[in-house]
């Protein structure tokens, strides 16, 4: 029984990467599934859009309900008095052109 000889067989170490057609294969898959979910994502951006919009008209309704509370119920003026410029201490335009 002598010894023994440890001959181990070379390990062939070979750092695989990717080749160019299959990295154009994965650019191409990217795309395709870019170009599908576009319409989807347009349509999801909509939606976001109205519900923005319907809680901003939310927020003013409790808003103006909130002044009537406070007001005796009078409703929020749709448009500042016409003051002249003695008694315009706000300097606001008053809707004249």
């Amino acid at each position: 029984m002598g010894g023994s000889c440890l001959h181990s067989s070379p390990i062939i170490s070979r750092n695989r990467a990717f080749s160019l057609v299959e990295l154009l294969v994965v650019i191409g898959i990217v795309a395709i599934l870019i170009s599908v979910l576009s319409p989807t994502l347009a349509g999801v951006r909509r939606q976001g859009d109205a519900i923005k919009c319907s809680s901003n008209l939310r927020q003013i309704t409790l808003g103006w309900v909130m002044y009537a509370n406070a007001h005796k119920g009078t409703s929020v003026p749709g448009r500042m008095p016409n003051l002249n410029a003695a008694n315009n201490v706000y300097g606001v335009g008053n809707g004249d052109a």
